[in-house]
């Protein structure tokens, strides 16, 4: 289904609320005339109502008898003068006078309805499909109630009048109305056809933040599309030093077993075919640990962490016997000292890629028969072996990616820099220090969350 544009709904949404407020506008407009006519011809009727008693009091008290022609006229002199001019009271009104209980008199609007004696005060009747208002008056001492009253049709078609004075010039801007909404909807959007005319016209490796001056509801936006391309930037700028790395490292080993593969080729003896097949195997198996360090550093850089409470002695002793075999082809010692209930926050995967790195690299640099110490405690944990060590001067600098502390040393020069980024990644500090009998290194690692605690 094609999404509805934001122009559509804003012009839609509009119009129903412009229809909405015409609607409840007219609704209380015709109950507020409604109430106001009814007020106004009801106070009409009281009025001629009185007035019509004291003719008709005069009337009997003078002639003995009631004058049909003064009930029409008296009527005639309560409406206006335009309607007196034609006459038009005599649908719409009437006048009726009882005299002990019997029809003395009646106007002639009032002929043919044949209602009984109303009685005292207001009250409605149905004469066919009209409704009449009627109020009535007595006056107790003659025997004398006088009736005046009104076909509701009036009050109706006078209200139906108002109703289409009030809606027409309404719906005769309807037109205009939606022209203005299209042109202030148009003009109101011009912030989001500019930032998508930005979009359109970069080049596919423009990162560069949005710029230009947005109205205040698209700021947000604006915002958080200038820190997504920044974040798409970081990642591509990691994906290009990782493709340019893994190039420039994997060049020398692959070239390497190239000539050893040569060698195996042109050996004469087998003992020369012998060593260059182990030096092969050597370089396959360091070219192997690199690429892994590669895989692992690009996978630290599109980890999400989601850090718990972890028993620390246990992760250590999962990642030493993950390593039992490498220590004992060197005779290598691998002590664990501390608490057993002692944690730290921390993703689980990555805090053991982070010890198998510094592990890794301790076992490849303690010489054989050689010792090392990992000891636990909450939030912290210490790696020292007792193998060449790293010069304080060079310390900071073995966190550069491909940084080696002395040339001659095998490795790829990867590991404290893969340690370094999850640190980073886990909110820890790493430190490195002097390792075991006053020589060898030590690893320092101190997590930050202060919400560790012992498991």
């Amino acid at each position: 289904m094609k999404p509805a544009s934001i122009s559509a709904r804003l012009l839609v949404s509009l119009a129903l609320l412009f229809a909405l407020t015409v609607f409840l506008a007219t609704a209380l407009a015709v109950h507020s005339t409604h109430h106001r006519i009814d007020a106004d011809y009801d106070s009409q009727l009281i009025a001629e109502s009185h007035t019509i008693l004291m003719f008709v009091h005069e009337d009997l008290e003078e002639n003995g008898q009631l004058d049909n022609y003064k009930l029409d006229s008296a009527v005639l002199s309560f409406l206006p003068e335009e309607e007196r001019a034609l006459h038009e009271y005599v649908r719409w009104r009437g006048l009726r006078i009882w005299k002990n209980g019997k029809l003395a008199a009646q106007s002639e609007g009032a002929k043919d309805l044949g209602f009984p004696m109303a009685p005292t005060g207001f009250s409605e009747a149905m004469h066919g499909q009209d409704k009449w208002r009627i109020y009535a008056i007595s006056m107790p001492t003659a025997g004398i109630v006088v009736e005046t009253m009104e076909n509701l049709s009036n009050r109706d078609r006078l209200i139906s009048d108002i109703i289409e004075e009030m809606t027409e010039p309404a719906i005769a801007l309807l037109p205009v109305l939606g022209i203005l909404l299209y042109v202030a909807v148009w003009f109101g959007l011009r912030g989001v056809r500019r930032m998508a005319h930005q979009l359109a016209r970069r080049a596919p490796d423009d990162m560069a933040p949005l710029k230009g001056d947005l109205p205040t509801e698209l700021r947000p936006l604006q915002k958080s599309l200038n820190s997504l391309l920044s974040r798409l930037e970081n990642s591509i700028t990691r994906e290009r030093e990782f493709i340019d790395n893994a190039a420039h490292e994997l060049r020398t080993p692959l070239a390497a077993m190239r000539l050893q593969g040569q060698l195996i080729d042109h050996a004469k003896t087998d003992a020369e075919r012998a060593d260059a097949a182990k030096s092969l195997i050597e370089t396959i198996d360091r070219t192997s640990t690199l690429f892994n360090q590669l895989l692992t550093l690009s996978r630290i850089q599109h980890q999400k962490l989601e850090a718990q409470s972890l028993a620390l002695a246990n992760i250590v002793r999962e990642v030493v016997s993950e390593r039992a075999l490498l220590a004992a082809e060197k005779d290598i010692d691998i002590s664990l000292e501390g608490p057993e209930d002692a944690a730290a926050n921390a993703q689980p995967d990555m805090l053991k890629i982070l010890l198998g790195v510094l592990i890794d690299n301790a076992i490849r640099y303690t010489p054989a028969a050689g010792r090392i110490a990992i000891t636990v405690d909450n939030g912290k944990i210490d790696i020292r072996d007792n193998g060449p060590g790293i010069p304080e001067s060079e310390r900071e600098k073995v966190f550069e990616r491909f940084y080696r502390a002395r040339r001659d040393q095998q490795g790829s020069g990867l590991g404290l820099a893969i340690a370094k980024q999850v640190c980073d990644f886990l909110k820890a500090d790493i430190a490195l220090g002097q390792g075991l009998d006053g020589a060898g290194l030590g690893v320092s690692l101190v997590f930050k969350d202060e919400h560790a605690h012992r498991a």
